[in-house]
């Protein structure tokens, strides 16, 4: 059985950035991405840069649940021991009210409905006695509104709330999952909002004119944090939502306790009586 770490979205910005970092640490890696082309050139090019470790890629269409099936097949050759999901569409930026059910689904399929099944998946094929660290990517429009970004928004925070419940069916194992909020990173998704006329001179056009001309953002803090959650440093630290660019995550294992046993870095209700208000609760 080969022991991998599983990457899905490994040819977009934060895969391949992922996948080149891990390769460079000795992990045997699995790739999946839904451009096949990309794909084998991205394991090609591992390869011959990495050549003591072994490359495999998995073509997966993200977006067709058939598609699945088709890559669990292939999967069971392997032992995932790390699961990093990268993968994410924004899907058709515009009002919610001009957007199809069917656009809608193609995008929840591919930021909630696949990492649900992926997730399951691995769990199914854990052997006893084995561990797992889990690595979803949240989404702007997962802690706040995001007018326009209707199908993203909606599926990254529901995927926050599976992570959530996830790490608290499956407490007593040795798993760990969480999320990661990377920041705004100089990805397609960048290049679709500039190019999207009903974005012009937003906010959100704005941010991503400055990404893309940066390039480099939070790379260093990304990985960092990769790293950190796939270690047993961060043993005990699953369920939470963890910010690239705010959380002082280094120092989390000095307070498990407060972590386990309290809601911090989760997604809660507001009320009157936690902004100071004494007019709105009972």
């Amino acid at each position: 059985m080969k022991h991998v770490t599983y990457i899905s979205g490994a040819t977009g910005y934060a895969g391949s950035m992922l996948s080149d970092h891990l390769a460079s640490q000795g992990l045997d890696l699995l790739l999946s991405a839904r451009d096949g082309a990309k794909l084998q050139k991205a394991v090609h090019d591992l390869s011959r840069k990495f050549p003591t470790i072994n490359v495999y890629g998995i073509p997966c269409d993200l977006s067709r649940p058939a598609s699945w099936d088709l890559s669990s097949a292939n999967i069971k050759d392997f032992q995932v021991r790390n699961y990093i999901n990268c993968a994410g569409i924004q899907g058709q930026l515009g009002a919610g009210s001009e957007i199809s059910y069917e656009e809608m689904a193609r995008v929840f399929n591919v930021n909630l409905f696949s990492s649900i099944y992926f997730t399951n998946l691995f769990i199914k094929n854990l052997k006893p006695g084995k561990n797992l660290s889990i690595i979803h990517f949240s989404g702007g429009g997962s802690t706040g509104p995001r007018p326009m970004f209707m199908p993203y928004s909606l599926s990254k925070t529901s995927l926050l709330r599976f992570v959530e419940n996830f790490s608290i069916e499956n407490k007593d194992r040795d798993i760990k999952i969480n999320a990661i909020a990377p920041g705004i990173m100089p990805s397609k998704m960048q290049e679709q909002v500039i190019n999207t006329p009903g974005m012009l001179g937003t906010v959100d056009e704005l941010l991503a004119q400055k990404s893309l001309s940066s390039k480099e953002l939070q790379n260093s803090k990304l990985l960092g944090l990769c790293d950190f959650l796939l270690s047993d440093k961060s043993q005990g630290i699953t369920g939470k939502l963890i910010s690239v660019e705010w959380d002082n995550w280094s120092e989390w294992p000095n307070y498990l306790t407060e972590l386990k046993s309290s809601d911090l870095y989760t997604l809660r209700r507001i009320t009157g009586r936690d902004r100071g208000q004494s007019w709105g609760d009972l």
